[in-house]
């Protein structure tokens, strides 16, 4: 950037400070911070180069992001293979589990009978 740009900027900016250092003054103590913002323009070319800036920038986090991933950084502790051996006989004297292992093994039971009828259906309609 040329010096006379960053010159304009720096005007811009010390008239925006002296804009809110005067509306501070003039406000009673206990007013709401938005009054103390000022109301001047922003710069396009300024907001221009931020949203490029912001732009770039998600960019490459993404592409920071996708790199990690792949080297399996994202997952840095591998579980263990065999961690539901744990898990097995835990429940075994529950009686609310059992009776929904009886309920399973009872709707499945009556599942396989409705398919053992129909296909026995399917059959005899076919001979």
């Amino acid at each position: 950037m040329s010096d006379s740009i960053l010159e304009q900027r720096l005007a811009k900016v010390e008239e925006q400070l002296s804009a809110v250092l005067a509306r501070l003054e003039d406000l009673p103590k206990k007013r709401d911070w938005r009054d103390w913002i000022p109301t001047v323009a922003p710069d396009d070319e300024l907001q221009q180069e931020h949203d490029e800036f912001l732009r770039e920038f998600r960019e490459q986090d993404r592409e920071r992001s996708l790199q990690q991933m792949d080297q399996k950084k994202f997952f840095p502790v591998k579980p263990d293979k065999h961690a539901w051996r744990s898990t097995v006989g835990m429940f075994g004297d529950d009686p609310i589990l059992q009776e929904i292992a009886d309920e399973a093994l009872r709707y499945r039971e009556e599942d396989r009978a409705k398919a053992r009828q129909a296909t026995a259906e399917s059959e005899q309609g076919a001979s």
